[in-house]
């Protein structure tokens, strides 16, 4: 009995020790309230009341811990209005950075959103330009200035607007950052594609202010001012090291370098990024706060280097502290110098206030540190919370602190310090104070912890690799779908090769470029001599790691379970077997619920149109759990398997498809099929007999997939069971007659399959690419049997499709058009969506509204459909 009375005590003490720390560390304990407030901004929005709420209750807690006599009671309570204050005042930030402009003369009022619109000419700086890969465009950040509306004898109008553009060249112009463009285009409002599970591309460009976008075909449209704008120092200082790495280092290493030292990541060659991210490298193609720590550090080197040996200053100036603070302007000035991306603004954080605690006489808290790094970041710019590089850069800097930060129990407090640098007031005397710091008069106070021996390099490295691969496991598998096998090894071979042999000295090039010239071209020569002989190496081992471990995202237990199982194996006093046993124990009971209930969803129906722009593909969730696939879409400048349907699968807890199926080998039905069943290997494929010569994409995707069933069209035509549901193939008939090569592209839109999903009086029809013709055929045969709850509109829409006939026989309650917006084919088209209207459906477009859910449950033994749209908010019920 008193053994367990004690450990009740100890933990009791030491959960309030760890609460009293906590309520210590204001930055830690509000930032979670913080960085919900912003979660719910951005998922609900609202206005400047959250902020203002937050402001309030902000004064109040500051109000009530003040001595005031009459309130002296509740005072030590006032610090829980902080938590309320911080959330609404993160709501209210991110509301508000998603407002759209309402000035008149803001560009967005003057855009287009007709299926056919006059071009302008829009004049504006050069604010920023990324992009040029093969196979991409080139976009610009043009920041505008004026609008031109041309007439047939000159300009027929000028206005003075204001705004950042994104725009879109179909090659890489020959301008820097500063130039004075004018470009011939159509202003459209800035969109992306919209599916469950990933974020409203409208929002993300506007949080950043950026909404309207267009597009130039070639540059040789564009008129151009070089450096007739007011480019800042930074911008022109940045363009001219980018020239400088491209005249000086050969392709490909040039692009990596100037990712590493410009923050150029579009330069780097695709080959070569792939290896990158095979080997689990990625984070070394772009500025990060490794290349800020590493040049902050050789900055500190050569500074106290040079304080130990000038004979003047030489014992009469603490090298140490004097070195740190002085290295910290290089530091920030690089930071600058790349950009405001989130790991450098993070690491800068964190250097500057590490070097200001260490003159203050105080200790850095280096969770505090990163708390601050956060704060700083999401008070700017909240959404950078929803972006990978935030999300990583930070799991990473937390796991290894996790890792090499000291656990509760052994740390030394520091002594105390009756009244600190910070605590004076600010005056003359505080001025004298902190100089005294930066002198050599007496040993320097010792405060922080003694060093229990150093570590071996590998050693450290090793445990920095395997803190950083697990810690971000989960958002590496959430955002990018594959965990690379070989992360860990590569990290420590490769991280610190390319750190000491190639970024260390591209960064002193750049250093002493307005200085030598002729040594800094030295310096990058030899960077990317060392690079180009690595990047055979690089390219053989990513070769045999292979791509990678496709994997469905984490689900929220698991990814809770995650972090509180890495948390207490790794912070918890308790000894190694008990924090192993129940690190195991949370682990097992957050994958439980995925063994137990596996991808699919059981007794649910659920018909999901995605949006894949001008193109069409179908995923169904079907009563039994099986998962179905109808086509992939596909466009000329993308592929959809790649950025759209193969993310949006692994987001649904899917690495496996039951049956994957293709309407007819077109290309916007076809090209993302390739790669989805390369990476989820379909059970079966449904397809008909096309061809295999019939184009070189559809000979891939027979060929991609030999361990896939292909049953026959008889089979497929008397239907299939999943469960209560029923998958039959109405079209073409068996016996229909299939030549050795198809005489044209309305043949194979007219023989295309037609699917009808049916449970109980729930149904969906699945039509392709079908003419009039086919639609008339099919009424005829099939009558009142074609009756559906949604149809898919044919062909996109198009004005020779979704005959009357049609339309009596299916009787649709929805009808869904998949098109891209704006698209050149004027998809849907008006009097087709008319027809429709009148036959009394209702309209879904995945062009204006993005994908649409149609999801039908067993409820009172009925199957009402509910209609939701792609953040899965209910929108309507069809009983």
């Amino acid at each position: 009995m008193p053994i367990l009375t004690k450990l009740r005590r100890d933990r009791f003490d030491l959960l309030a020790h760890g609460l009293e720390a906590l309520l210590d560390r204001p930055l830690i304990w509000l930032l979670p309230f913080y960085l919900a407030g912003i979660r719910a901004g951005w998922r609900s929005g609202g206005g400047p009341a959250a902020s203002a709420l937050g402001a309030a209750l902000a004064l109040a807690a500051l109000f009530f811990a003040l001595q005031v006599p009459p309130l002296a009671s509740i005072r030590k309570y006032s610090f829980l209005l902080l938590g309320p204050a911080a959330l609404f005042l993160g709501w209210g930030l991110c509301a508000r950075s998603l407002a759209p402009p309402d000035q008149p003369d803001h560009l967005v009022n003057f855009t287009c959103e007709a299926g056919h619109c006059d071009p302008v000419i829009l004049g504006g700086l050069v604010a920023e330009g990324s992009g040029g890969r093969p196979g991409r465009n080139y976009s610009l950040i043009i920041d505008a200035r004026e609008i031109i509306v041309p007439g047939e004898d000159g300009p027929l109008s000028r206005k003075a607007v204001f705004g950042l553009a994104r725009v879109s060249v179909g090659q890489r112009p020959l301008v820097e950052v500063g130039d004075y463009l004018r470009l011939p285009l159509i202003l459209r409002k800035q969109s992306g594609y919209k599916n469950p599970g990933s974020p409203d591309p409208e929002k993300y460009w506007g949080a950043q202010d950026i909404w309207v976008g267009g597009f130039v075909k070639s540059p040789a449209m564009i008129s151009s001012w070089p450096e007739a704008g007011r480019a800042g120092a930074w911008s022109r200082w940045r363009s001219r090291a980018l020239r400088f790495i491209e005249e000086r280092v050969p392709a490909p290493a040039s692009g990596i370098l100037a990712a590493q030292l410009a923050g150029r990541r579009n330069a780097v060659a695709p080959e070569v990024e792939e290896d990158f991210r095979a080997l689990g490298l990625s984070h070394l193609l772009s500025v990060s706060g490794l290349h800020l720590g590493v040049w902050y550090g050789l900055c500190f080197w050569l500074l106290r280097l040079i304080l130990k040996r000038i004979g003047p200053l030489a014992g009469r100036i603490k090298a140490d502290p004097a070195a740190a603070f002085l290295a910290l302007w290089p530091a920030l000035f690089y930071a600058g110098l790349v950009g405001a991306a989130s790991p450098v603004i993070r690491s800068a954080v964190m250097i500057s206030a590490a070097v200001l605690a260490a003159l203050a006489l105080r200790r850095g808290d280096p969770w505090n540190i990163l708390a601050a790094a956060a704060w700083v970041l999401l008070l700017l710019e909240p959404y950078r919370l929803l972006t990978a590089s935030f999300q990583l850069s930070f799991v990473a800097t937390a796991a290894m602190l996790a890792v090499f930060s000291r656990r509760p129990g052994e740390e030394r407090r520091p002594p105390s310090i009756p009244r600190s640098l910070w605590t004076r007031p600010l005056n003359r005397a505080w001025l004298a104070e902190l100089a005294g710091r930066l002198k050599q008069s007496g040993p320097a106070p010792e405060h922080g912890p003694a060093p229990d021996g150093r570590r071996s390099f590998f050693r450290g490295a090793l445990l920095a690799a395997l803190a950083g691969t697990l810690g971000t496991a989960p958002v590496v598998i959430w955002h990018f779908g594959r965990l690379p096998l070989a992360g860990i090894a590569a990290n420590v071979v490769f991280t610190a090769l390319l750190s000491f042999s190639v970024l260390l000295p591209g960064l002193c090039s750049l250093a002493v470029l307005p200085l030598s010239p002729e040594l800094a071209g030295w310096l990058l020569g030899w960077a990317g001599t060392i690079l180009s002989a690595l990047l055979p190496v690089l390219g053989l081992a990513a070769d045999l790691a292979g791509p990678g471990w496709l994997l469905p995202a984490p689900g929220p237990w698991l990814l809770l379970a995650w972090y509180l199982a890495g948390w207490l194996i790794l912070r918890s006093p308790r000894p190694w077997k008990i924090r192993l046993a129940a690190g195991g124990l949370i682990l097992f009971l957050g994958f439980l619920p995925g063994l137990v209930s596996g991808p699919g969803e059981r007794g649910v129906l659920r018909f999901t149109v995605l949006d894949v722009g001008q193109g069409s593909s179908i995923h169904l969730n079907l009563p039994d759990g099986r998962q179905m696939l109808v086509d992939g879409g596909g466009t000329y400048q993308g592929d959809p398997g790649e950025t759209v349907i193969t993310p949006y699968l692994l987001r649904r807890g899917l690495s496996r498809l039951d049956v994957s199926a293709l309407t007819h080998p077109d290309q916007d039905h076809l090209k993302g099929l390739v790669l989805v069943n390369k990476n989820f290997r379909p059970r079966e494929i449904w397809d008909g007999p096309w061809p295999e010569n019939i184009s070189p994409l559809y000979e891939n995707f027979r060929l991609g997939s030999p361990g896939s069933r292909r049953p026959p069209l008889a089979e497929l035509y008397a239907g299939r069971d999943f469960g209560p549901a029923r998958v039959t193939l109405l079209w073409p008939p068996p016996d229909d007659h299939w030549p050795a090569r198809p005489p044209g592209s309305k043949w194979v839109n007219d023989h295309g399959l037609v699917f009808r999903v049916a449970w109980g009086g729930t149904s969906f029809l699945i039509t392709g690419d079908i003419g009039l013709d086919t639609e008339k055929k099919m009424a005829e045969l099939y009558g009142d049997r074609l009756r559906s709850t949604v149809l898919m509109g044919p062909h996109h829409g198009s004005a020779f499709s979704l005959s009357e006939e049609f339309l009596k026989a299916v009787r649709p309650r929805w009808v869904v058009f998949a098109a891209g917006r704006n698209n050149a084919f004027n998809m849907p088209h008006p009097e087709t969506v008319q027809r429709a209207r009148a036959a009394g459906a209702e309209i879904w477009r995945t062009d204006l509204q993005g994908a649409a859910i149609f999801e039908a449950r067993e409820k009172d033994g009925r199957r009402p459909v509910r209609v939701k749209d792609f953040s899965n908010n209910s929108l309507a019920v069809i009983n």
